[in-house]
C-alpha cells in the first residue's frame, strides 16, 4: 500500500487525480454486492473515468465531488466520530488522503482512517432515524457498503475494517468487519476487465483540438 497525499480530501487535486482512478466507493459500480458479478454499470463508469483522463467533456456536466444534505452532514461530523472512535478504543488513527496498491497505481480507496498497523476506519454520519434502524440490527453493516469496506481492504492489505455509525445524540453502532475471500477473488477477477475496459476506451478516442475563433465585428 502507498498513500497519496493532496493536503486533504475534498481538495481540488484529490478529487482531480480520483476522478481518473476507479475508486473504492465507486467499486459498487464494478462488482454487484450479492451475486458477485461484473455490475451491469461497469461500462458507464469506465467511461466516466476514460474521459477523465482525456480531460474531454469538462464543460458538459461538472463531474467534481460535490455534497449534497447527507455528504455534507457526514464530513461536518466526521472529526467528532472519530474522535468518539479513539476515545472509546483507546487509540489514535492516522487519517490519509488516499492510498494505492503496492503494485498499480489504477485504482485506489480514501479511507477515513488507519488504525494501527492492521486496521481500517470506515464512518458514516446518518440522521437519527437512520441510525436508530441500524442500531436495531448492531451486528449488520448495511449492504450498500459492502463493495467499499472490501474494497477498502483489497486495496489496502489490511485485516480488518471498523464500520462506525455515528450520530451525535445517540450511542454509535461499530462492527469490525474481515476480508471477504469469496468478493475480494471476484472483485480481482472484475477489476482486470474493468481496467481492460478504461484502456479501450481511452485508446477508442480521437481528441480535436478546438481552436477558439476570434470573428472581427
Amino acid at each position: 500500500m502507498r498513500k497519496k497525499d493532496f493536503n486533504g480530501q475534498r481538495t481540488e487535486a484529490w478529487d482531480e487525480y480520483r476522478k481518473q482512478r476507479a475508486t473504492s466507493s465507486n467499486f459498487k459500480k464494478i462488482i454487484t454486492a450479492k451475486r458477485l458479478d461484473l455490475s451491469a454499470t461497469a461500462s458507464k463508469y469506465a467511461s466516466e473515468i476514460a474521459a477523465a483522463k482525456l480531460m474531454v467533456g469538462e464543460d458538459d456536466v461538472d463531474n467534481s465531488f460535490v455534497g449534497n444534505d447527507h455528504t455534507d452532514r457526514g464530513n461536518a461530523r466526521e472529526p467528532d466520530a472519530i474522535a468518539d472512535y479513539e476515545y472509546r478504543n483507546d487509540l489514535e488513527v492516522e487519517q490519509v488522503d488516499f492510498v494505492i496498491p503496492d503494485y498499480t497505481d489504477e485504482f485506489g480507496a480514501s479511507p477515513d482512517a488507519l488504525v494501527g498497523e492492521d486496521g481500517l476506519l470506515e464512518v458514516k454520519c446518518p440522521v437519527a432515524a437512520i441510525q436508530i434502524a441500524r442500531l436495531r440490527t448492531p451486528n449488520v453493516v448495511p449492504s450498500e457498503y459492502t463493495a467499499q469496506i472490501q474494497g477498502q481492504l483489497f486495496v489496502t492489505g489490511r485485516k480488518w475494517c471498523d464500520f462506525l455509525s455515528y450520530h451525535p445524540e445517540t450511542q454509535p453502532l461499530q462492527i469490525r468487519v474481515y476480508p471477504d475471500a469469496e468478493f475480494q477473488a471476484a472483485l480481482a477477477e472484475h477489476m482486470v476487465t474493468f481496467l481492460k475496459m478504461v484502456k479501450e476506451f481511452t485508446e477508442l478516442v480521437e481528441v480535436k483540438k478546438i481552436k477558439e475563433v476570434i470573428y472581427a465585428g
